[in-house]
């Protein structure tokens, strides 16, 4: 069964297939000359940029490029017609339902599936391997070899790396998954009407069993050092301003992607309610608004720490706004943009935050950006403090977080009608925001039992203990 359909499309004439490859790769320039002229016109009105239309726009040309590479036999594969039907049809319309149904997977998704198909076609035409009729893949004989091949090239490179990173001592790179993601990149085209018999080599190369490699949660010690950082009026406000992001996405204990689709709607008297436009749940199609709740109180018993905060997302619906600073680095910028924190960029901000800090090059890769939400579960596991409130601070699934009286628009309804309903579903946060709170006044004691200069950098959740 085709993943597409062209049913209903209007027919424009029968084309030469030449003519049509023309109209394919013209359709694709469109798609890119627009995607360019939207950021464009987004810089110049000032208006601020929603995370999701930004990586829509950065996915569109290079996805709409690729299926302008797709022969006709593939295309004709993936719309469930035949090449001389596929060419009745408008290019654009071909291009634009392939490129929209592409669009819905991760730009490293379809980045991965280019990669595959490019080396396979390279191997292909250097070992003078025959396509499929059509050109729309390759056998399984051929699939088979090339992946071998790929799995020898990556071991070999990876042990000549690993020779020379005397930098590194924990650098352990075996090479072992290139084939397997090069084999899922190729599986992911199969959606698309290539056809490389991987039915049967489904089984060869799989995933390596390899000991997975944890990022240890930011210490006590670094979120108060962030804190610090984030009432020191001798920084700038972009330091200061992404500091108390980072702070404010491991006080309320949201993902990164929920952090760039936040919309702050009121403030109550112990914790600040928040909600983002998307919810944890893998299926898009059942992604929901959710709430959270940040606590106004921070380690260092003070609430200054969400001034730089409340300056930084002023009009946005983000809790790290970018700035103009090259690479990402907040320590480099001048001036904000209108547009979320994205990808590497997001990556350079957490990392000069931790030098700020004090954390040495060396120990870099012990954290990583999505390692600041678990900050409030790890605080709340060394107290000993019950599984089903755990459950809580940490947003997860049956937990009170997740039920539907915590949905934003549900909440709404709740405070357009009257005390009584407000007292019955806790529109005060409770017990959430209470909880949260409990665990900053618990890092608070901490600090004023050993002082601030006596924590360790790494680790030493046992002085949270009870």
């Amino acid at each position: 069964m085709p993943l597409l359909t062209l049913q209903g499309r209007p027919f424009v004439g029968h084309q030469t297939r030449k003519d049509f490859i023309k109209g394919l790769h013209a359709a694709a320039d469109t798609l890119s000359a627009a995607a360019a002229a939207d950021a464009a016109a987004a810089a110049a009105s000032g208006r601020m940029e929603k995370a999701e239309d930004i990586r829509l726009r950065d996915k569109v040309p290079y996805a709409a490029h690729f299926v302008a590479l797709f022969p006709l036999s593939t295309l004709a594969r993936a719309t469930g017609t035949t090449v001389s039907t596929l060419c009745c049809y408008s290019p654009s319309i071909v291009l634009n339902v392939i490129t929209q149904a592409m669009c819905r997977y991760a730009l490293s998704t379809i980045r991965q599936g280019r990669g595959a198909l490019v080396n396979l076609v390279a191997y292909a035409r250097q070992t003078q391997q025959p396509s499929l009729p059509g050109g729309a893949g390759f056998s399984a004989i051929t699939v088979t070899c090339f992946l071998a091949f790929i799995d020898a090239r990556a071991r070999q490179k990876a042990a000549r790396r690993t020779a020379t990173r005397i930098d590194k001592p924990n650098y352990n790179r075996t090479g072992a998954s290139s084939a397997p993601s090069t084999r899922a990149g190729l599986l992911w085209l199969q959606h698309f009407g290539f056809d490389f018999g991987l039915d049967a080599v489904i089984t060869q190369f799989p995933s390596p069993d390899r000991a997975p490699m944890p990022k240890e949660t930011p210490s006590l010690y670094i979120l108060a050092q962030i804190e610090l950082i984030t009432i020191d009026a001798s920084l700038s406000p972009f330091i200061r301003g992404h500091a108390a992001g980072w702070l404010a996405i491991a006080f309320a204990c949201c993902r990164l992607t929920q952090a760039q689709m936040a919309n702050f709607e009121f403030t109550l008297a112990e914790c600040i309610e928040f909600s983002t436009s998307r919810s944890k749940h893998s299926d898009w199609r059942r992604m929901c608004a959710r709430c959270f709740w940040l606590p106004r109180t921070g380690i260092l018993g003070s609430s200054d720490w969400i001034l730089p905060l409340a300056d930084m997302i002023a009009g946005t619906s983000y809790m790290l706004r970018d700035t103009d600073a090259r690479g990402g680095d907040p320590s480099l910028a001048t001036a904000w943009s209108n547009r979320p924190c994205l990808g590497s960029r997001l990556t350079a901000s957490f990392r000069s935050l931790l030098r700020r800090v004090g954390v040495p090059d060396t120990d870099m890769h012990r954290y990583s950006p999505a390692g600041m939400r678990k900050f409030m579960p790890a605080v709340a596991a060394s107290r000993m403090v019950a599984g089903d409130a755990r459950n809580c601070i940490g947003g997860w699934a049956k937990s009170l977080a997740q039920a539907d009286f915590m949905k934003p628009a549900f909440r709404r309804e709740v405070r357009r009608n009257g005390s009584e309903m407000a007292d019955r579903y806790g529109v005060d946060g409770s017990p959430i925001g209470h909880l949260l709170q409990q665990q900053i006044d618990a890092c608070r004691a901490v600090v004023a039992r050993h002082g601030l200069a006596a924590l360790p950098m790494h680790g030493g959740w046992d002085l949270l203990q009870r």
